[in-house]
């Protein structure tokens, strides 16, 4: 009796995590006293899950086990292989993207959680202008942003809609015309109709 006593007193003493994985967090220490919460986090980064949001203009050219590249800046010079793995339905109204997840495989646990990774998918070609970040403007009071347009010598007040930001560029959804000049330098201070004069 004392021994089978024993036995279930070791069993209940026992934690056996349901996944493979490394412990990335420690809640408790021995001797604490727990109340119903989780003692240590553990996750399976093999393989890893990298989150990217995507412009809505590509929505129809993404498909589940396409391919891409992805860059970690910790390991900069390196490329990993990935294939996307789930293509979420909804997408954000503000940004106008849908986040896409791609799966790496990590066997030799070199990529980490957390890290900031670039992605680099072959969507083809997007007709939409991209425009400097310094030349977009946020309209005060609200949410808008606008560029100013030399027309004919003269700043023109433009509204725009933003997509995606690459890098140091915008993508722009509306608001702007094949051969369009923005105004890039020199814009804080304009107001609709100032005489500018364009210096290449």
């Amino acid at each position: 009796m004392a021994q089978t006593a024993l036995n279930n007193l070791d069993e209940n003493t026992r934690l056996t995590s349901p996944i493979s994985g490394i412990v990335t967090a420690r809640n408790y220490d021995s001797g604490d006293v727990v109340a119903g919460l989780p003692i240590l986090t553990i996750e399976n980064i093999n393989p890893v899950k990298v989150i990217v949001n995507v412009s809505e203009s590509f929505y129809s050219r993404v498909a589940k086990g396409m391919s891409a590249n992805v860059q970690v800046d910790a390991l900069a010079n390196e490329v990993f292989e990935g294939k996307v793995s789930l293509i979420h339905p909804t997408l954000n109204p503000a940004s106008h993207t849908f986040p896409v997840e791609i799966e790496v495989n990590n066997s030799d646990q070199r990529l980490r959680p957390g890290m900031f990774s670039r992605v680099i998918l072959n969507l083809g070609t997007n007709e939409r202008p991209l425009v400097r970040d310094m030349a977009v403007l946020k309209q005060t009071g609200s949410n808008d942003r606008y560029v100013f347009v030399e027309k004919e010598g003269k700043a023109v007040y433009t509204l725009v809609q933003l997509g995606t930001r690459i890098e140091d560029k915008y993508e722009i959804i509306s608001g702007l015309s094949a051969g369009d000049r923005v105004i890039v330098q020199g814009n804080a201070g304009l107001i609709d109709g100032t005489e500018v004069q364009v210096v290449q």
